[in-house]
């Protein structure tokens, strides 16, 4: 197999999974608010314009989920040490309980259908996630690395 196709393969297989697990353990808003928490909980700190970028949406439309998480009491919005005009998003202990209990429900999806592999898959797997774990989170020029987050 080429690069070109594994590549492709591992994206289209990576978006069916999600797919998949929203489809399966969520209903309405809560893939989006996941996925938003999911992201804040990633940098710890991040600004409206990082969430905008990572979540992939327009700044007005992060402004707009970053309120409604916050009135839910799953973030708390502050004002940035280094500049008071920006606002920084964190969890809130709600959030983090949140976040946790949305990854329960997909990895319970998940255990039947993973119970039926063999030992040298589950290894497969494990080895998979700590690769593109590696990859994400030491690849320079991601987009996921904090500095693409904070405005500049």
């Amino acid at each position: 197999m080429n690069l070109d196709d594994l590549s492709s393969d591992l994206v289209t297989v990576g978006g069916r999974l999600i797919r998949r697990l929203g489809r399966e353990t969520r209903t309405g808003e809560s893939a989006s608010v996941w996925r938003a928490l999911s992201v804040i909980e990633q940098y710890e700190s991040v600004t409206i314009g990082g969430l905008a970028k990572a979540y992939g949406s327009s700044q007005p439309a992060a402004t707009k989920l970053a309120s409604r998480l916050e009135e839910a009491g799953l973030v708390e919005r502050r004002h940035d040490a280094d500049d008071a005009r920006v606002s920084r998003l964190t969890l809130a202990g709600a959030g983090r309980a949140r976040l946790s209990a949305e990854r329960a429900i997909a990895a319970d999806y998940l255990k039947p259908m993973m119970a039926d592999l063999t030992a040298a898959d589950h290894r497969a797997i494990a080895r998979t996630v700590e690769i593109l774990s590696a990859f994400i989170d030491g690849q320079p020029g991601m987009p996921d690395l904090p500095a693409a987050l904070t405005p500049g």
